[in-house]
């Protein structure tokens, strides 16, 4: 994922709650205090200073990449200038399954999160997808490690996986082939 072009509390926090950790350990992982990760709270749209917006970049370059949407969106909001709003009105899940089984329920109205994430919820449906200028796709790769105790039977399965009787198994699991 690119840098965060101008952290706020708002963001940082949101780097926290996809890492799901607490204060205390997001302060540490971080090598800062726990009274700076506080007041990120306190104050979404504070600015933390240039080097610890540097900090904050190496640790979203760092963080899996499983949980990043739940970084991008508040970035997104910010930027259309609704984050205020939907500050006001969202249920913050922990995965994108919980925020599909929440609209599912009924619980939320509508809800953002990959496509894989939302077809295995039964009550959940796919409305669309985000337009390109707004979207910040998520690309997977496969490789095989340099010191694999296995290099055939990894290349075998990367072959396998990448077949083309098998494109429709992805799409139906929202999956589509890059490029």
């Amino acid at each position: 994922m690119d840098p965060v072009t101008g952290w706020t509390g708002r963001t940082a926090c949101a780097l926290q709650a996809a890492l799901r950790l607490s204060n205390e350990t997001f302060a540490e992982w971080l090598g800062i205090g726990v009274r700076t990760v506080a007041a990120w709270h306190q104050k979404p749209t504070l600015r933390p200073r240039p080097e610890m917006q540097q900090v904050l970049d190496t640790a979203l370059e760092q963080a899996p990449q499983t949980h990043l949407a739940a970084v991008y969106l508040p970035q997104l909001f910010t930027r259309m200038g609704i984050a205020d709003e939907i500050d006001r009105k969202a249920k913050p899940q922990q995965s994108g399954a919980a925020v599909a089984e929440c609209v599912a329920s009924g619980e939320a109205d509508v809800g953002i999160t990959l496509i894989p994430e939302i077809l295995p919820i039964k009550g959940a449906r796919v409305i669309g997808k985000l337009p390109a200028a707004l979207a910040d796709d998520t690309t997977y790769t496969a490789a095989v490690s340099a010191g694999s105790s296995a290099p055939a039977a990894a290349s075998a399965f990367i072959a396998a996986l990448a077949r083309p009787v098998t494109r429709e198994v992805w799409q139906a699991a929202g999956f589509e082939r890059a490029g």
